[in-house]
């Protein structure tokens, strides 16, 4: 039934679409053109370095609710490498679906929300997969996509399966960016953060194209005022990062700038992360609130009728891995329950 359900999910004969190449590059050039890292190299030189082992002696269990901020852990998790490299190569929708619930059973007893009770497969919707190399989002950001259920508790799941070449010279792997000031880390919604070449940064709304020009939410004199506490993932293969939504991150732009010897053109960086987002439904199967307004939700439902909603959705997502490749198929349903209500 499972492979049944992911050939008519997938539309492809079983195989998820391969990486969207040509934007990530396009992505990756327009946050390095767009950001003046000057004056932040050196806190990225001095970050301290974290992996597994720096949370050997701690406790492994993070708060994933809506309103936490600044929550993550490393744990180990090698017998998954096999699966994501193989990935790589099948883009198996089963394969996939099969990998990521045997992920979710191990980090799951590694998060929690207060008030609920232990979280297993039936309380979570895993969303937005991707396994791509490059180091693709370097700017400043807590993810965009989850503007699409602004009130959903969750987390966000980023794998080392293979560590960048040795010409990045130990860099290209990825960065968060943990704040102590209250109006960085109480944001309701996504927010990134433009670096400018005088040394001030702006904190923006980050809706990915749907404000233009971007709304700005709070201006900072210089990055130190941010009070950000740099820290590099100086993970090994195997290791995956398990971060509550809002916690600020970015994709390590060092081995694509000027400075760098040898420069590592976009595009031409192996790093290779698997990464995908976590809701966690209210109840077990409970359908979520969801926002179809998200440019996210425009592109992939691919429906040129598609309208403005006026108020939040609520969307019977009953499927675990409905939205694991993007939100068309489940988006496309919701509307046709709709028209088919309005027709009466």
């Amino acid at each position: 039934m499972l492979a049944l359900f992911m050939l008519f999910l997938s539309g492809r004969g079983g195989r998820y679409p391969p990486p969207r190449t040509m934007y990530l590059n396009a992505v990756t050039t327009g946050n390095i053109v767009g950001n003046n890292y000057a004056h932040v190299l050196p806190a990225m030189q001095n970050a301290a370095q974290i992996s597994a082992a720096s949370f050997a002696h701690h406790e492994h269990n993070i708060d994933v609710s809506a309103n936490s901020a600044n929550q993550f852990t490393i744990i180990n998790a090698p017998g998954l490498l096999k699966p994501l490299q193989e990935l790589e190569l099948s883009r198996s929708v089963v394969a996939a679906c099969q990998t990521i619930d045997h992920l979710l059973e191990m980090v799951l007893p590694h998060v929690h929300v207060p008030g609920r009770t232990r979280l297993g497969l039936n309380d979570v919707l895993p969303f937005g997969f991707a396994l791509a190399r490059g180091a693709y989002f370097p700017d400043l950001h807590w993810d965009t996509d989850w503007s699409i259920f602004p009130e959903a508790d969750g987390f966000n799941l980023w794998y080392m399966v293979e560590l960048p070449q040795k010409a990045a010279k130990g860099e290209g792997s990825m960065f968060l960016a943990p704040s102590e000031t209250t109006s960085h880390v109480s944001d309701p919604q996504p927010v990134q953060v433009q670096l400018h070449p005088d040394g001030s940064t702006s904190k923006l709304l980050h809706l990915m194209g749907a404000v233009n020009p971007k709304l700005p939410l709070h201006h900072f004199a210089n990055i130190e005022d941010m009070k950000i506490r740099w820290q590099y993932l100086n993970m090994s293969r195997g290791e995956v990062l398990l971060m509550g939504k809002r916690v600020m991150h970015m994709s390590d732009p060092r081995p694509h700038l000027p400075a760098h010897k040898p420069k590592i053109r976009v595009g031409k960086l192996r790093r290779l992360a698997m990464n995908v987002r976590v809701l966690i439904r209210p109840t077990p199967y409970a359908p979520v609130p969801v926002w179809l307004g998200h440019p996210y939700t425009r592109m992939l439902a691919g429906d040129k009728s598609f309208r403005e909603p006026q108020s939040f959705e609520v969307m019977n997502v009953t499927h675990r891995h409905a939205l694991l490749f993007g939100y068309k198929t489940a988006v496309a349903a919701h509307l046709a329950r709709d028209a088919k209500k309005s027709r009466g």
